[in-house]
C-alpha cells in the first residue's frame, strides 16, 4: 500500500509491507544541485570578496541598548562607501555586501538601458545611417583577482575540490579543467584554493603576472594590462618552466602512490635534452619524500645507514645512481636509452652532452639560510638586512628536531660523544645545495669518471622568497677564483610556482620514500636509523655508492689507477674535487660563514 500526502515543501512516501504492521516514512531526497550552480548558491558576502578579495568590513557603531544593539557595518568598494544595519555584525555585514551587489547590478542595467536607447529600432521607422566598424574592446586586467579575469576570459572552466585533513586544519585542493589539462589550487579555504588554481591557468596559459594584493594577505591581483601569450598546453604540459617542473614531479609521486601519499616534503629531479629540431623533451628521473635525519645510535661503521633523509637530499643521491647505471651500461657495452655522456676528449674521462640539463624540485624552501624569513611581513623583494647575525650563516639540523641552528666554531664531532648523548649535527638542505654549486651534484667517488655537473634549475613549491633563495644558494659564496679545474661557481636558476603548496603543519612521517629511473616500487626508508624497514641497507647508501664505483673500476681514466681499500680514502685520492672542497671550506670559515660539521670519521673508515 502506497499514500501520497501533500505538503507545503516536501512529499512523502508511506508504505507498510504485507508481513508488517509497521509503517516506514521515506522522505524523498531532492536531488543535489551540480556543480554549475554553486556560484548561484553564494551569500552577497562570497560574490563580493570573489569580485574584490581584498575589501574589508568597518564597524561604525553600535546602537541601541546593551542587551539589543544594532550594528552598523560599512565598507568600501570602487570608490564607494555601503553600509549595513542588523541585529548581530554578520546580519550587518551581508547587508552592507547586499547594497554593494545592488549598486553594481543597478549600473549595469543603466549601462543596457542606456545602449538599447541610442540603438535603432523598428518602431522608430527605417533610418539610413552609416555602419561604423565594431571597436575591438580593450581588456585591462591590472587590479583584479584571478577568478575576475578567468570568468572574463574563459567560461567553460570545470571546478571540482577534495577536503583533506592536515592536523588541526583543513586544507582544500580546487581541480581546474581548462581543454583537458587540470590545473590545481590549494589553501585552508574553498575561495583561495580556487583563485589559486585560476592564477595557475592564467598565468600558464595567457602569460599573466599577480602579486599579493597587500601585506598580511594571501590573495592574489594581476599586474599585468593585458594578455602577454596565449600559448595553451600541448599534452598536459605547461609552458611557465618551474610550474612544468612541479606539474610533473607532483604527477610522478600521484601516480606512485595511487593517490596523494603521505609526506610533508616532496622533492625530484627531472631531465632537459634538446633534440635538432631545437623540440625539448623532459623526463623524470627522481621523486623522494622525506624531512628527517638519522639518530646518533644507529650511526655505521659499514656505510649501510643514510645519514640524511630529507627529500631534496635524497633526490641528489638519487642523482648520483643515476649516474653510476649510465656508468655501467657504458662499462658493460650495453645501450642506454637516455645516452646523456659522451668523452671528455683524449682525457680518459666522461662528461655531460650539452643539450641534457638537470632541474631540482622541492615543494617547500630547502631547510637552513633560504628559509630564515617572516613570508607575510613585507620585506619587499630585497632583504633590507643582508647583513644581519642570522643571515648568511651555516646552519646545522639537530637529532630529533625540526629547524637548523647556527654551527658553532670549533664544533667537532666525536662516534663515542654521540653514543653517550651528544646531539647528531646534519648540515642544512640551504648549505649542501650551495655547496654542490662549487663542487656539482656528483660527490667526490664520480670525479674520478665524469666531470663535475651542475643544476640547471631549482624550483620551490612554497615558501619562497627571490632574495633569501639566491642569497642561501650562492649569494653568500665568498670570491673563488683559484678553484681547480673544472670545477667553478655555476648559478643556478631559482624560481617559485604560480600556486604555492599549502603549509602542512602536521607532524613529518618517520619514513621516507625514494624513486629513481622507472624502478617501482617506491623505496622506504626509515629515517630513524637510515636503512630499509627490514634492516637492510638502500641503494642510495655510502657503502653501495662504493660498490657501484669498485664495480666499474677500471673504464676510462682509472684503467691504470689502483682503487683504495678504504671508502674514505678512495673519496680523498679524488685529488681535485678534495682541492676544491678545501678551497670553499676555508673561504667560508674566513669570511665568517661557518665552519662545516662533519660527521665522526669512523662513518667512513669501512672497506666491501
Amino acid at each position: 500500500m502506497e499514500v501520497r500526502g501533500e505538503a507545503t515543501k516536501r512529499s512523502y512516501a508511506i508504505s507498510s509491507g504485507n508481513n508488517s504492521d509497521c509503517v516506514v516514512v521515506k522522505k524523498k531526497r531532492k536531488n543535489k544541485k551540480s556543480s554549475s550552480n554553486n556560484d548561484l548558491d553564494k551569500n552577497a558576502v562570497q560574490q563580493l570578496h570573489e569580485l574584490d578579495p581584498t575589501i574589508k568590513y568597518a564597524l561604525s557603531q553600535a546602537e541601541g541598548p546593551s542587551h539589543a544593539p544594532t550594528f552598523v557595518i560599512q565598507l568600501e568598494f570602487r570608490g564607494h562607501l555601503y553600509k549595513g544595519l542588523g541585529k548581530s555584525k554578520k546580519d550587518a555585514k551581508h547587508q552592507a555586501a547586499e547594497m554593494a551587489l545592488r549598486s553594481i547590478k543597478m549600473s549595469n542595467n543603466l549601462k543596457q538601458l542606456s545602449v538599447q536607447k541610442n540603438s535603432p529600432t523598428a518602431e522608430t521607422g527605417p533610418t539610413e545611417t552609416k555602419q561604423q566598424p565594431a571597436k575591438k574592446k580593450s581588456h585591462t586586467y591590472e587590479g583584479k583577482n584571478p577568478i575576475q579575469i578567468l570568468n572574463e576570459i574563459r567560461s567553460d572552466v570545470q571546478y571540482t575540490w577534495t577536503n583533506e585533513k592536515q592536523g588541526a586544519q583543513n586544507t582544500f585542493i580546487v581541480n581546474a579543467q581548462v581543454d583537458d589539462v587540470t590545473f590545481t589550487g590549494e589553501a585552508h579555504n574553498k575561495k583561495l584554493a580556487k583563485s589559486r588554481a585560476a592564477q595557475s591557468i592564467l598565468t600558464t596559459m595567457y602569460g599573466l603576472e599577480f602579486e599579493l594584493a597587500a601585506s598580511g594577505t594571501e590573495h592574489a591581483i594581476c599586474k599585468s594590462k593585458s594578455i602577454i601569450s596565449a600559448a595553451k598546453h600541448a599534452n598536459g604540459a605547461v609552458s611557465n618552466l618551474a610550474d612544468k617542473i612541479s606539474y610533473m614531479i607532483n604527477s610522478k609521486f600521484a601516480d606512485l602512490t595511487d593517490k596523494e601519499g603521505k609526506r610533508k616534503v616532496l622533492a625530484g629531479v627531472i631531465m632537459s635534452r634538446k633534440l635538432e629540431n631545437e623540440e625539448q623533451i623532459f623526463d623524470v628521473v627522481s621523486v623522494t619524500t622525506g624531512n628527517k635525519c638519522l639518530g646518533g645510535l644507529h650511526l655505521s661503521k659499514t656505510g649501510k645507514a643514510l645519514h640524511d633523509c630529507h627529500a631534496e637530499i635524497l633526490a641528489i643521491r638519487t642523482l648520483r645512481g643515476f649516474f653510476w647505471k649510465r656508468l655501467t651500461l657504458l662499462k658493460n657495452g650495453s645501450s642506454d636509452k637516455y645516452d646523456v655522456l659522451e668523452p671528455d676528449g683524449d682525457s680518459g674521462m666522461f662528461r655531460l652532452k650539452e643539450n641534457v640539463e638537470f632541474h631540482l624540485y622541492i615543494s617547500t624552501s630547502p631547510c637552513g639560510d633560504a628559509r630564515i624569513f617572516a613570508p607575510y611581513e613585507s620585506e619587499g623583494e630585497e632583504d633590507r638586512h643582508p647583513n644581519r647575525q642570522s643571515r648568511k650563516l651555516l646552519r646545522s639540523k639537530i637529532e630529533n628536531g625540526e629547524g637548523t641552528i647556527p654551527v658553532k666554531v670549533g664544533t667537532i664531532q666525536t662516534w663515542d660523544g654521540v653514543m653517550v648523548g651528544s646531539r647528531l649535527l646534519t648540515m642544512s638542505c640551504s648549505d649542501k645545495l650551495m655547496k654542490a654549486i662549487v663542487l656539482g651534484i656528483q660527490g667526490a667517488l664520480l670525479t674520478y669518471f665524469i666531470r663535475p655537473v651542475y643544476l640547471q634549475s631549482i624550483t620551490i613549491g612554497s615558501m619562497f622568497h627571490a632574495e633569501h633563495m639566491a642569497r642561501a644558494m650562492y649569494g653568500r659564496l665568498p670570491p673563488l677564483g683559484n678553484l681547480p679545474k673544472p670545477f667553478r661557481i655555476v648559478k643556478p636558476i631559482v624560481s617559485g610556482v604560480t600556486s604555492p603548496e599549502v603549509r602542512k603543519t602536521t607532524e613529518s612521517p618517520q619514513k621516507a620514500m625514494v624513486w629513481c629511473d622507472d624502478e617501482l616500487p617506491m623505496e622506504t626508508i626509515t629515517c630513524l636509523s637510515g636503512k630499509f624497514p627490514d634492516g637492510t641497507q638502500s641503494k642510495l647508501c655510502k657503502r653501495a655508492m662504493f660498490s657501484y664505483c669498485q664495480s666499474i673500476w677500471g673504464l676510462g681514466n682509472t684503467a691504470n689507477l689502483i682503487l683504495p681499500e678504504l671508502y674514505v680514502d678512495a673519496k680523498k685520492h679524488a685529488k681535485e674535487f678534495q682541492l676544491a672542497k678545501k678551497i670553499l671550506m676555508d673561504e667560508l670559515k674566513n669570511n665568517n660563514v661557518g665552519v662545516w660539521a662533519e660527521k665522526p670519521v669512523e662513518t667512513q673508515q669501512f672497506q666491501l
